[in-house]
């Protein structure tokens, strides 16, 4: 599993940008329910890597918040067990397109539950895997501008979301360009106030 690489933010963004609920709550459980389909709690060095991305992946959504992740840390939801057959079709086959038809095969077969969700969940786990093709672009490229490498703290959470927060951005303009505009009016307010007792004094 360790020459495995998941990333689960792209998987739960392209997601919610087609369903339109791309909020902070949604992107938390689905990115790192996807993880936990992958990793289980995430005691590995890949586990470990999936849910940093995670981490960083939300954090956009927790500024729209107003909140910073200094005070409001971004951690896995509860998981409820469910039927995630991808994995180990993958594992078994090495194929992405053989394993997702099993895996939606045995959706239809085995799941009592909703069989839409079933599939849905392949479909997801299945985008959240990273050809080996696209390894070696991550690879090449600096560190720094990686999605994939995310440290995950509270300084380097706010300091590596760049693309994270285009991606919001795209997907929520409304809400992201009101959320920046009533912050920019905040501290523009703050700023006068504080130039008056300058001037004035």
């Amino acid at each position: 599993m360790d020459n495995i690489e998941i990333n689960p933010c792209k998987a739960t963004l392209n997601h919610l940008k087609k369903t339109g609920y791309s909020d902070y709550n949604n992107v938390n459980n689905l990115c790192y329910e996807t993880c936990y389909n992958w990793f289980g709690s995430g005691s590995n060095t890949s586990g470990t890597k999936c849910y940093k991305n995670c981490d960083a992946c939300v954090t956009p959504f927790v500024y729209a918040r107003g909140q910073t992740t200094c005070s409001f840390k971004p951690r896995p939801p509860p998981v409820f067990t469910h039927p995630a057959y991808f994995k180990d079709l993958y594992l078994e086959s090495g194929s992405k397109s053989i394993a997702i038809k099993q895996c939606k095969d045995m959706c239809e077969k085995y799941d009592s539950g909703s069989k839409q969700s079933c599939k849905l969940r392949c479909d997801i786990d299945s985008d959240a895997l990273v050809d080996k093709e696209q390894f070696v672009h991550v690879d090449d490229e600096d560190d720094s501008d990686s999605t994939n490498d995310y440290s995950g703290g509270c300084n380097s959470g706010c300091s590596n979301s760049k693309s994270t927060f285009d991606d919001y951005a795209k997907a929520n303009p409304a809400a992201f360009y009101t959320t920046f505009s009533i912050i920019s009016i905040i501290l523009a307010i703050f700023l006068g106030i504080f130039i008056w007792v300058l001037v004035t004094n």
